[in-house]
């Protein structure tokens, strides 16, 4: 089950989530596009959409060798939502002229990575599927979130609050939603994808309240 992270600048919001369907063929290709969007109607970003097949077998997705890049940037973590494949590798580079200290206790994967500056990073692999919740120790402000997942059908909002999944079949999935500002999980729930076929979702959310975390 998905965790929910610290921090907000949202007060009260809702998710829009938006199905634009479109398909290129009878077996189905379709593509579902989302807008993900506040109680005032400004985009927001960091948004996880991800389908789950129940009636359709879902196609193998292998750990790619390229690896994902989560930079520190500004005391920041960019992207501070990132989706990676179990197998994958991701590398922390240090874009700030301050030294960080990037950890995580996570279960799905604990790792440590000291001080370190400039460019240099290391490689950390990310074999288990779940939710990994990454800080720096000596800046507790920062913080971001790797989602390990092996459904070929999931994406991340951008800042305009938009993602598309494609090459998706008919069929019966289990829809995903998570944000890191939800106080608490969105329980998943069944859907059924055809080719003409549009819905719309509302959801309200609410952020948790800060939390200091650091090494101790």
């Amino acid at each position: 089950m998905f965790r929910a992270g610290q921090v907000a600048k949202l007060l009260c919001a809702f998710v829009c989530v938006n199905f634009g369907v479109a398909s290129s063929s009878a077996e189905a290709n379709i593509t579902l596009s989302w807008q993900v969007k506040n109680q005032n109607g400004s985009p927001v970003a960091g948004a996880v959409i991800s389908l789950d097949s129940s009636s359709t077998d879902s196609p193998f997705v292998a750990a790619t060798t390229t690896h994902a890049v989560m930079a520190q940037q500004n005391q920041q973590f960019t992207p501070g939502v990132l989706v990676v494949r179990p197998g994958q590798k991701v590398g922390f580079p240090n874009l700030d002229r301050t030294q960080h200290h990037v950890y995580s206790f996570s279960e799905t994967k604990t790792f440590e990575l000291e001080l370190h500056g400039g460019d240099e990073t290391e490689l950390v692999q990310f074999d288990n599927k779940g939710l990994v919740e990454i800080g720096c120790n000596i800046h507790d402000n920062m913080q971001g979130f790797i989602l390990v997942s092996a459904t070929p059908w999931i994406g991340v909002t951008g800042e305009d609050g938009e993602v598309q999944l494609t090459g998706i079949p008919e069929g019966e999935y289990e829809l995903s939603i998570w944000h890191p500002e939800l106080v608490k999980s969105i329980p998943t729930r069944q859907i059924q994808i055809s080719e003409h076929e549009s819905h719309q979702l509302e959801l309200d959310i609410t952020p948790a309240k800060p939390v200091r975390r650091g090494l101790r």
